[in-house]
């Protein structure tokens, strides 16, 4: 390899590792300061075409089209949001409430029972350690049932200051995204001609194909969390009523909803959910619902992978990879926002746009094209 090989390497390589900490540093300080405006712009594509739809059929201005879309867009988000938060708050503090409960109606009783064999083992091995055993495991009983009490009302204070101090945040995020939404939808073609007037012709060019292409991928990513969502509904619906609970579809369909976050998922409805059958000696109903937790558990960590490689493209180990890099670098947001990152660099590659690795065979460009 001559001098100059060597340099352009050199150069390519700090080039792409500059990109990797720009691109690290933007995701983690200014994406969530930026999350608001992102998201507001995914909704405005998406309500674009039915804003103009109202528009012409009703014969309204194309703003007020605008505006009564995002508010029933909006609407329905908020009473899917609220029903489904609502069952998860309420099974939260049901099963944290009734954790000793369960400790004094279970716990205590097995640990009891288990504590009275192993002293009369002790008694026939040794008389006189069998006394002092029962008094220390007295003790030991009291000792994690004041824990366990206190444990739990930390727990439930901790929940209801960390909620109350995240309301204000919350409430402004979604305020803000709403409002973003409206301007971004009614007056896209001033925002979009303010722009181009800011870029050259083949910068704006670049930008409208890498949009397009972007905006392809993410359709299908969203496509895909679709298909593995209607799954798992599927399966809840099933399991759910198999096990006789009340409303088994509407059960599955907030469950499924919740499967989508990385970290809540179904457990955070079907785990308290069992635990409060438990106490309530319905061992049926409780057995029922950890089968149907896991199982769905299961079936998803098997299919996730496959089923965004194919929506995408993205073969199913590259998937699995910007899951987990995601997770491992940026936590939930990362393990949602891994593999779409790589589905949109594989449509900007493959597009022609930005030439980040070689293609092993050639294919045809499947993004449109074009510049306004």
């Amino acid at each position: 390899m001559d001098k100059k090989k060597q340099y352009d390497y050199i150069v390519r390589i700090a080039f792409w590792l500059c990109a990797a900490v720009t691109a690290y540093i933007a995701i983690k300080f200014c994406l969530p300061v930026a999350s608001p405006f992102i998201t507001a712009f995914i909704f405005s594509v998406i309500l674009k075409p039915a804003s103009s739809f109202f528009s012409h059929k009703i014969g309204i201005k194309y703003k007020a089209a605008s505006a009564l879309t995002v508010i029933a867009f909006f609407t329905i988000i908020a009473v899917i949001a609220v029903g489904a938060g609502a069952r998860l708050v309420s099974a939260l503090f049901s099963w944290i409430t009734h954790i000793p409960e369960f400790y004094e109606q279970i716990i205590a009783p097995s640990a009891a029972e288990i504590m009275k064999y192993a002293c009369a083992i002790a008694e026939k091995l040794n008389p006189s350690v069998s006394k002092p055993a029962a008094e220390l495991f007295d003790k030991i009983i009291e000792a994690l049932y004041s824990a366990l009490s206190s444990i739990c009302a930390a727990a439930a204070q901790k929940i209801s200051s960390v909620a109350s101090s995240s309301v204000p945040r919350i409430i402004l995020s979604v305020m803000t995204t709403v409002t973003a939404t409206y301007y971004l939808t009614s007056d896209a073609a001033v925002i979009r001609n303010f722009l181009k007037a800011q870029i050259s012709p083949k910068a704006w060019d670049i930008l409208t194909r890498g949009l397009a292409c972007t905006g392809k991928a993410a359709l299908k990513y969203i496509r895909s969390y679709a298909l593995i969502m209607l799954i798992t509904f599927a399966e809840l619906s099933v399991g759910l009523a198999i096990i006789r609970v009340n409303s088994p579809f509407i059960s599955a369909f907030l469950i499924a909803l919740f499967d989508i976050l990385p970290v809540v998922g179904s457990g955070g409805i079907l785990v308290p959910w069992a635990i409060l059958m438990f106490i309530r000696n319905d061992t049926a109903t409780g057995t029922g619902l950890i089968a149907v937790y896991v199982t769905v558990s299961v079936v998803r960590s098997l299919i996730e992978p496959k089923i965004i490689g194919v929506q995408t493209g993205l073969h199913p180990l590259a998937a699995l990879a910007g899951m987990f890099a995601g997770a491992s670098l940026f936590g939930i947001t990362g393990l949602i926002a891994g593999p779409l990152v790589l589905a949109i660099i594989k449509n900007l590659n493959e597009n022609g746009i930005f030439r980040i690795y070689r293609e092993s065979t050639h294919q045809d460009s499947n993004c449109e094209k074009k510049a306004s």
